[in-house]
């Protein structure tokens, strides 16, 4: 039986090269949602507004904090995280694995340098992996360690030999990677941030103003008995506005992150591992091994898996699975070859 080692041995020594046609049609479009566009009068002016173009998805989006903040946030955060998941993995090649995806992928970042992205492998056997502001990455041996039993499983079955597990291997791991990268480059971090301030800012004005309203309605009536009344009234009012507020920012932002992550997604498939010539179907194989896990998934009934969606910050693997095999197939259409 093939052990661990031998299969990360081989996986790193696996390049993912192809050569592709000329885009045409429908995937000509997809291409071309995905690069870069010329600045135009209206962004110069949106900008003084703090409404800028992402350079990744080409979204028009409010955005104030500036980048070098946004890198002093993940540096912050960065050592705290590496200590909390057990400190730096020694395992070689391991490390060296992680190296070779990395630099497969971070030369088809659209807004962070390369020199800007730091991906750290740790001690940690949770199955995350985890992006911080500005490029730093902390990817925990657990994942690598799951999929290795994973396709280890595969090994017994006709056809399916050791060259096969090193591909897939290396093909999730390329997924996992560069999806944290695609949160990186994105700026989910810093956009998380900026939405947590605004919607701060706005709860504190409706709070204003009807706290307002309520003290005007007080201003109105003489008689002191009714004035404590209302006063009572306003304590309830208040505990009832805050109880909301913060019931409607736990599901808002756990919306928005189940969206960021279908966001990374497609991001990490249509560009990262499209221009690096990585084999979409061996990647999504590592949404069938989170979907194994996920207790979500195994509830029968459709209303109380909705239900329970709503609660997580991931979407269902299921979900994941059937829109990256959407992205494979716009993609192939413009591939001359796949991988052997």
């Amino acid at each position: 039986m093939t052990d661990k080692l031998s299969l990360l041995r081989g996986a790193t020594t696996i390049t993912p090269l192809t050569t592709w046609t000329g885009p045409s049609g429908s995937a000509q479009a997809t291409i071309d949602s995905l690069q870069s566009r010329t600045t135009t009068i209206k962004d110069k002016i949106l900008s003084l507004v703090c409404v800028s173009r992402n350079q990744v998805t080409q979204k028009r989006e409010v955005s104030f904090i500036p980048q070098c903040v946004e890198t002093a946030i993940g540096n912050l955060m960065f050592h705290t995280l590496i200590d909390k998941y057990g400190g730096i993995c020694v395992e070689t090649k391991m490390k060296a694995l992680v190296k070779s995806v990395v630099a497969d992928l971070t030369p088809h970042l659209a807004r962070l340098s390369v020199d800007k992205i730091d991906v750290v492998l740790v001690n940690s056997a949770a199955v995350n992996a985890i992006a911080l502001p500005g490029g730093k990455i902390v990817i925990c041996k657990g994942i690598i360690n799951q999929m290795c039993d994973f396709v280890k499983g595969k090994l017994s079955r006709p056809g399916y030999t050791a060259i096969d597990a090193k591909k897939e291997i290396r093909a999730m791991l390329a997924l996992a990677i560069g999806h944290e990268l695609a949160h990186a480059d994105i700026g989910h971090g810093k956009q998380a941030v900026e939405r947590t301030i605004l919607l701060q800012i706005i709860i504190a004005i409706i709070f204003m103003i009807s706290s307002f309203l309520v003290l005007t309605i007080k201003s109105k009536f003489t008689v002191q008995i009714v004035v404590n009344n209302i006063y009572g009234a306003q304590k309830v009012l208040n505990f009832f506005q805050n109880s909301l507020a913060g019931i409607a920012m736990f599901f808002y932002l756990l919306a928005i992150s189940r969206t960021a992550e279908l966001e990374a997604d497609r991001i990490c498939v249509k560009r990262y591992l499209f221009q690096a010539g990585y084999d979409y179907e061996k990647a999504m194989h590592l949404f069938q091994m989170f979907k194994q896990k996920s207790g979500c998934e195994h509830v029968s009934s459709g209303i109380t898996k909705k239900m329970l969606q709503c609660l997580q910050t991931h979407p269902l693997p299921s979900t994941r699975i059937k829109l990256g095999h959407t992205y494979a197939q716009e993609l192939n259409s413009i591939r001359l070859t796949r991988l052997p």
